[in-house]
């Protein structure tokens, strides 16, 4: 671009000298042609003549410049909007989360053989989730999960959409408070350990007051954005946050090895099956990334059912490496003694002044902070679209305030990150990933029919959610009752 516009200025500036010079020699030439009137013409002719061509010659350059297409690179083809590559990035970044935090518990409470097995299946239910709900985007015509569902079953089952949404939302932003927390506050003890009594040490390593704080000053600000593309770079450094922590567990395992009590029995059997089932609804938390999906679809360009399809099988591919990279040195390092959040584990390290593991605290406090408006955001949307009102911006930033005083209160009753996936991934996630797509698919059908031999995939997946509506809920409930009993 500015290539192309030095070239105009220039031939501007060309072009004006040329007209001048033309004009003066017109003068010239009729007060000379009493004089000499040959000489003058062949003179002024040969002048004009070269000043015309060179004025032609720069617009004619000027033009080919401004019509030359931009280098057609591979690299301008990856990065650009609506590509695969950065639609790939998008469904990695909706896919990544807190379940990099307690992969590693399900795993030691679970077996981990049987967890690894658990993770690559929800990654396959993954890739033909999305492929579901881009077949329902190409067969209505709708861009957004909510307009899906309420051109295909009105405006009330939109609603109950909207609370899973909302459930979802909620859920998830308490539990990356819960991780801002687990994350800033062993490093504030280790910096105010000689004075434990003092007022600011209480401030700052109680959950009740640092987590007031950090919303106060920090989240709860960047959460009133009205546009989530302000936040982007603050997007960036989160993603790069979580693949620093797969640095730091490949550090703690080169570096003090497998944990002395590590128990290879535990690879297939789990400590009791009812773990092992909630591990289940955390896996699905891990991949919900559905409600995401029409939009990111509909930016592709060209989009087709089929690039999508690898798109989604790449993001799947990449987001249960990163999963893998994170749990499976944590549980080597950490065995048994895994806690609902590996950070709870990581925090025996700072004592020891440890400099890999305090820019991992510090880069997981950052990476939720940059997460935190991404979950609080939606459920603005949903007050605002659901309900319609005349004062749009003042009923968004009520949304967000009520939706930021509900996660703070989460984070105080309930401040473990296993369970509130736990029982997202079982309310919300059964709905988003399996029982939404799955309806989705037989209502467009051509039957229309849940049991016809055409549907029998999508009337799996909407059985399979329901199984983990039920179950995944009990489940999520009981735990809960055993935390309250402990606590």
């Amino acid at each position: 671009m500015t290539s192309n516009t030095t070239s105009v200025i220039a031939t501007d500036h060309i072009s004006t000298q040329a007209a001048s010079s033309t004009s003066t020699e017109g003068s010239v030439r009729d007060e000379l042609a009493s004089v000499s009137q040959s000489v003058g013409t062949v003179q002024s002719n040969e002048r004009t003549k070269s000043q015309s061509q060179l004025s032609t010659a720069s617009d004619a350059t000027s033009s080919v410049e401004e019509m030359q297409p931009k280098k057609d690179t591979w690299a301008s083809r990856t990065f650009a909007p609506g590509s695969s590559f950065t639609a790939t990035i998008a469904v990695v970044k909706a896919t990544l989360g807190g379940a990099i935090l307690s992969n590693t518990y399900e795993m030691a409470i679970g077996g981990y053989v049987s967890a690894i097995v658990l993770l690559m299946v929800f990654a396959v239910l993954n890739v033909l989730s999305l492929d579901m709900i881009v077949k329902t985007v190409e067969k209505t015509g709708k861009r957004s999960y909510a307009t899906i569902i309420e051109y295909l079953y009105g405006r009330k089952i939109l609603y109950v959409f909207q609370i899973a949404m909302v459930v979802f939302c909620l859920g998830s932003s308490a539990s990356y408070l819960v991780t801002v927390v687990d994350s800033l506050a062993p490093l504030f003890n280790q910096l105010t350990i000689n004075e434990p009594h003092a007022w600011y040490h209480i401030m700052l390593t109680s959950r009740y007051y640092l987590s007031l704080i950090m919303l106060g000053i920090v989240m709860y600000p960047i959460c009133l954005v009205k546009s989530l593309g302000s936040l982007r770079y603050l997007t960036i450094v989160s993603i790069l946050g979580m693949f620093w922590l797969a640095i730091v567990a490949f550090y703690l395992l080169g570096t003090y090895g497998m944990a002395a009590d590590f128990k290879y029995g535990q690879a297939y059997a789990p400590i009791n099956w009812i773990d092992c089932l909630e591990g289940v609804t955390t896996y699905i938390f891990g991949y919900c990334n559905q409600a995401n999906m029409p939009e990111i679809y509909m930016e592709m360009n060209p989009r087709s059912p089929k690039k999508l399809r690898w798109v989604a099988i790449w993001s799947a591919i990449v987001s249960t490496a990163v999963y893998f990279a994170i749990a499976i040195p944590f549980l080597l390092v950490f065995g048994p003694d895994s806690q609902s959040s590996v950070l709870l584990n990581m925090a025996d390290y700072l004592p020891q002044g440890d400099v890999v593991v305090i820019i991992g605290f510090i880069w997981m406090a950052i990476s939720f902070i940059g997460t935190y408006p991404f979950m609080i955001y939606p459920v603005r949307v949903a007050v605002v679209n659901t309900f319609e009102p005349k004062r749009a911006d003042f009923w968004g930033v009520v949304a967000v305030t009520f939706a930021v005083v509900i996660s703070y209160l989460i984070d105080i009753a309930l401040p473990d990150v296993s369970i509130l996936m736990g029982i997202v991934g079982a309310i919300s996630g059964s709905i988003l990933c399996f029982i939404a797509p799955g309806y989705f698919c037989i209502s467009t059908s051509k039957s229309k029919k849940f049991f016809a031999p055409e549907n029998w995939l999508y009337a799996a997946f909407v059985i399979l959610g329901c199984i983990t509506l039920v179950g995944g809920t009990a489940i999520s409930v009981y735990e809960i009752l055993q935390f309250a009993e402990g606590s």
